[in-house]
This record gives structure tokens, sequence and C-alpha cells, in this order.
């Protein structure tokens, strides 16, 4: 029987570095999945028939769907001044309880219309930090890990 390391060297040899087996050609992956403009509209004519259905017999589900659209739009176009009537129209739909949050801290949603900061660069470090941590689970303490971040591309 071929121990665990002649196992791991012959996986090896079959699938390239990408991935892909043996002599087949090698496809080029995305590093990222594409983001639809639009994600709540249905792509495929299956899906739309699906929702068409669906929203012939919920109309309180409609307008939660139109609520939750008109908010994401609002957001996108950083359009402040909407923000007190979407309120007084969502706050008897569906997402209420969506609603009093906003309400409850409302500036710091004014705040991510308003302005052009975000946090994307610290939830993307600490994201990564993550997994470094959960691939090293048992394996060492603190100095190893501060070395693997800190050395981490």
């Amino acid at each position: 029987m071929p121990s665990r390391r002649q196992r791991v060297e012959r996986t090896a040899t079959a699938i390239g570095k990408d991935g892909c087996e043996g002599d087949q050609p090698h496809a080029v992956r995305p590093n990222h999945r594409p983001v639809d403009d639009d994600r709540t509209q249905p792509t495929l004519q299956a899906e739309t028939v699906t929702v068409a259905a669906i929203e012939s017999g919920a109309e309180l589900l409609v307008e939660a769907r139109e609520i939750v659209t008109d908010f994401q739009a609002m957001i996108r176009r950083k359009a402040l001044a909407e923000l007190d009537l979407w309120i007084e129209r969502a706050k008897t739909s569906l997402v209420a309880g969506f609603v009093n949050g906003v309400t409850k801290d409302r500036a710091a949603v004014s705040a991510a219309i308003s302005l052009s900061w975000s946090n994307d660069q610290t939830e993307g470090q600490i994201c990564k930090l993550k997994l470094v941590k959960r691939q090293m689970y048992g394996r060492g303490k603190l100095d190893l890990l501060q070395a693997r971040v800190i050395g981490a591309p």
C-alpha cells in the first residue's frame, strides 16, 4: 500500500496547479464571482415565472420587495433626502422590523448614505485574519499567528 506522501505526490502530478486534470487545456478561472447590478431581478425565464406565481397570491410580498429594492436604489444613488419618505412608506409593511432598526440607528444610516467613507478595507483584513486563524486551529499560539499574518502576502 502506498504511503500518504506517495498518494499526495501522485494526486499532485495528476492534477495541475489550477485543478485541471492531465493534458486537458487549462481553463481560466476568475478570481471572483461576477456581481449583478440588480440582484433582486430574476435572470432566467423559469425564475420569472416562479416569482410571478408567488407575487400573484401575495400582494404584501410584492410591496415588501418594492420597498427593499427602493432602499437598495437609495443607497446606491446616495439619495439621503429620500430616507424619510422611505421610512414612512415602509413602517407598515412586512419589513417593519428592519425599518425600526434603521430608525434607531438613523445617524449611522445617514452617514452610510451621504459619506464616501467605507470600512471595506478593514472588513477585508479582519476576514483574512480569521481565515488564517481557522487554518491554524490547534497548531500554534500567538507568535505563529503573528508570523503568518505579517508574513502573508
